[in-house]
């Protein structure tokens, strides 16, 4: 190569000076456009020099330091071919260092290295990569004797030419030079992958893709010039509604682009432009299906931390969870949901099949209804330290670190610092400090023997009840499930009882008529001593005693129905339960009331909570089996309802 004397490399050794890595990779930029680039965080020393048409490395160049001397040794390795150590008889050229093959030589920077020499190996490095069948002849170098090369022939094969660095668009360029120097890793990699994606948003090329190309995680600086346009060329055809084939790989940069809000004005356009792509280039069979899961994976994160409508993103969510949250959602509002879906979901969460046994088969219906009905009576009832039935079975929510586009090139411009998001009434998101945390129900955590156990005792109870065969033992560990599943099953026999009754309609003036022929009956079958010696009754009370009002006395001693002072009639509530509340609300003993009236302290209980729901919203009274308290922070609006 004949020596320039304008040239600032290549006088250097004469002067004394030793040629630097710096200066080598200064030639590479003003003679093809080469920048250097840094790929590794754990090796700050080691860049690379790659071909700005092929991608492919030319150079890898090392800075290390002495141990002993602290001295910084700078060397590289350059793919020029090793035929080269014999026409090339220099010190400083020698086998690589850190490459292997036979396409690889090691250069050492100390005061023996001739630039020229090393500068066209370098061109080598590149002109190999683009053979054009012609022979390179090169010059005796003038300052050291050294013979560079002999003529070399090479061979008229592989691909076409390719376009010159000068033919190819100055964004590209300039965007190339924007990936500037550093370490690598993720957030390194998607901080330079977002500034050369909003650095290039609004390009758009004409170039076809006609290539092969597999890589993960791929970014704009891992593709040649080549691939680059025909990448851009691909996306400016998308843009337009038009899917071509492409590289999957390049097809998810197009996704990441899209993450990152590149090609969208507002989060809701992304999100439809991802809609867009599966069905442009995924279900019309451009693409290749397996990007489906990864797609709607990214799609319900991307909805998620964007804050997107809930429905939006539960339409991607994973199917399983999706599925798990709406049974639970059902069990734990049992109220709001109708007999079959709460027999489905408590199916869902057991491996026991009711429905199988010939009862449910004969009573199908009457079957969903019953365990519906069971579910909703349990979900009433809450251990002393506030635990309900469905947190008995399902736990309660666990909170776990989660790390939404992971597995993607992601970066966001303005990062949420804080944010809430509800996906349902199961399942919730929280950012705090710019850290995500999901919060959901766990199935490691689920009481299955509990669920099953409320099965199977409905199931036990509804074959005895029903005197079909074959029948179930009773297990012990189930018994004190017993009695509230009885009471569901009484309330069913007390429902068939009462629409089994005729229906006799009265007017206002018939059932007068009857009282007065009641009295008058009355006063005919009394003798005179009875006539003479008793008091009659007062009207109201007459009237009272002949309609069937109860005649036991009350808690408190006046007649039944009414209460001490002037507590009022609870709505759904009879005189006596609404007795026995006055008298809990007013601190006094209900116990005896209770015994005389033969009632059971627990049903008693429950009846009023439920009779109070509605109002209080929470169980007013609570019951340990066989003494009823009342819960203080309810004693206020009690009195208030009392009074009516």
């Amino acid at each position: 190569m004949p020596r320039k004397a304008n040239s600032p490399f290549w006088d250097t050794n004469s002067k004394g000076i030793i040629l630097e890595l710096s200066q080598l990779t200064d030639y590479a930029a003003k003679k093809y456009g080469i920048s250097e680039e840094f790929k590794w965080d754990s090796f700050p020393g080691f860049s690379v020099l790659a071909d700005p048409v092929t991608g492919s490395w030319a150079a890898l160049l090392m800075r290390t330091r002495d141990d002993a001397t602290g001295k910084e040794i700078q060397r590289c390795d350059i793919r020029c071919g090793q035929r080269t150590l014999s026409a090339i008889r220099a010190p400083f050229v020698t086998l690589p260092f850190r490459m292997t093959g036979y396409r690889w030589v090691g250069v050492v920077f100390d005061e023996t290295t001739v630039p020229e020499v090393v500068f066209s190996l370098f061109d080598r490095a590149i002109q190999s990569e683009n053979p054009r069948g012609y022979t390179v002849q090169l010059n005796t170098s003038p300052d050291t004797g050294v013979e560079l090369y002999r003529e070399t022939p090479l061979p008229n094969v592989g691909p076409p030419p390719l376009p010159a660095w000068k033919e190819v668009p100055a964004k590209i360029i300039e965007m190339k030079k924007l990936f500037g120097n550093g370490g690598s890793g993720y957030g390194r990699n998607a901080e330079r992958f977002y500034r050369q994606a909003k650095f290039m948003e609004d390009y758009e090329d004409d170039a076809e893709w006609t290539e092969r190309f597999t890589l993960y995680y791929p970014t704009y600086n891992d593709l040649s010039l080549r691939r680059l346009r025909g990448y851009f060329g691909w996306r400016s055809r998308v843009r337009k509604g038009v899917y071509g084939p492409i590289s999957t790989s390049l097809a998810y940069l197009y996704l990441y682009e899209l993450l990152c809000g590149i090609g969208a004005a507002a989060p809701e356009e992304a999100f439809e432009k991802m809609k867009a792509f599966e069905a442009g280039f995924i279900d019309s069979g451009v693409g290749e299906p397996s990007m489906r899961r990864n797609l709607h994976r990214w799609m319900f994160e991307y909805a998620v931390i964007h804050h997107l409508p809930a429905e939006a993103a539960l339409e991607y969510a994973d199917p399983k969870d999706r599925t798990k949250d709406a049974h639970l959602a059902v069990l734990k509002v049992p109220k709001a949901h109708t007999d079959e879906e709460i027999f489905s979901a408590l199916l869902h969460f057991t491996d026991r099949k009711p429905m199988r046994t010939m009862v449910c088969k004969r009573n199908e219906e009457e079957a969903k209804h019953l365990f519906a009905a069971i579910w909703r009576h349990l979900s009433k009832f809450c251990r002393p330290n506030h635990e309900t039935f469905f947190t008995s079975c399902f736990g309660r929510r666990h909170s776990y670190r989660w790390a939404p586009l992971s597995n993607a090139i992601h970066r966001e411009e303005k990062p949420v610092r804080n944010a809430d998001y509800d996906l349902s009434a199961c399942r919730s998101y929280r950012c705090r400090d710019g850290k995500w945390r999901e919060h959901c129900y766990v199935m490691l955590y689920f009481n299955k023997n509990r669920l099953l156990a409320v099965i199977r005792e409905t199931d036990r109870i509804f074959r005895r009840r029903a005197g079909t065969g074959p029948y179930l033992e009773e297990k012990p560990e189930d018994a004190w499930l017993t009695p509230f599943i009885e009471e569901v099953f009484d309330a069913r026999d007390r429902e068939r009882a009462e629409a089994a009754r005729p229906v006799i309609t009265l007017s206002l003036s018939e059932i007068e008529q009857i009282r007065r022929d009641a009295d008058v009956t009355c006063e005919r079958l009394m003798t005179e001593e009875e006539q003479g010696g008793a008091a009659p009754l007062p009207p109201a009370e007459h009237s009272a005693l002949s309609a069937g009002a109860d005649p036991l006395p009350s808690a408190a001693g006046g007649p039944a129905g009414e209460p001490n002072g002037q507590a009022a009639q609870v709505r759904g509530l009879d005189a006596v339960h609404t007795a026995i509340l006055t008298a809990l609300t007013e601190g006094e003993d209900a116990a005896a009331r209770i015994r005389a009236e033969r009632l059971i302290p627990s049903v008693v209980a429950d009846r009023i909570n439920e009779a109070l729901f509605d109002e209080i919203g929470d169980n007013a009274l609570e019951c340990d089996g066989s003494t009823i308290t009342l819960v203080e922070d309810y004693r206020d609006d009690l009195k208030r309802i009392l009074r009516g």
